[in-house]
């Protein structure tokens, strides 16, 4: 019973803080275990009934559950196809939002050098030596810059992004993949 009251309450704590996937994994590994003790406190272990119980659990699980399908895309000739990336050799490029835009880097030319401004480890105006160091780059960068961000960002906060590295965006357009049906926004970077 305590390995059940276990699971419930593992499962109520995970819903209510995460509700994410990966970290159900503990409570996922245990709950074949958990059916058992389950099934075999409900049928004062009955084997047949117990086996019939997991059939049952079995059954529902693979048949009326709908399995969810967190933006995969169809298998294609290619895995990544992305339109041709309008980058210049030796560029400075920028990626300005949280958006995923990393499988963007192998078709980037060889030279270029990529540096994320805004994540989930740097915001723009951090005190941090990250940031500095972001910052360091950026200004004694003599190149072009090249920023890229999703569409969905809204323009105003892009350019409030980039207006912390003395940056602003200009000259917008959208490249698409079939990994991202809306595309990728590829700006040039103008100093300000």
């Amino acid at each position: 019973m305590a390995l059940i009251g276990f699971i419930i309450v593992s499962y109520v704590i995970w819903a209510r803080a995460f509700g994410i996937y990966r970290y159900l994994i503990v409570i996922e590994s245990l709950a074949g275990v958990g059916l058992l003790v389950a099934g075999a406190a409900i049928f004062r272990r009955s084997g047949a009934a117990v086996l019939a119980f997991l059939l049952a659990v079995l059954a529902v699980a693979n048949f009326w559950i709908t399995r969810p399908d967190w933006g995969h895309v169809d298998h294609a000739y290619r895995v990544i196809d992305v339109e041709p990336l309008s980058i210049p050799a030796g560029a400075l490029v920028l990626i300005a939002d949280r958006s995923p835009h990393g499988y963007l880097v192998p078709f980037l030319p060889a030279d270029v050098r990529v540096v994320s401004i805004n994540n989930n480890f740097i915001k723009p105006g951090g005190a941090y030596r990250l940031n500095t160091l972001i910052s360091e780059v950026i200004g004694s960068y003599s190149g072009a810059i090249t920023v890229i961000s999703s569409p969905d960002t809204a323009e105003a906060t892009l350019q409030d992004t980039l207006a912390h590295y003395r940056l602003r965006a200009a000259g917008c357009a959208i490249v698409r993949s079939n990994i991202e049906p809306d595309g990728h926004r590829i700006c040039s970077a103008v100093r300000l």
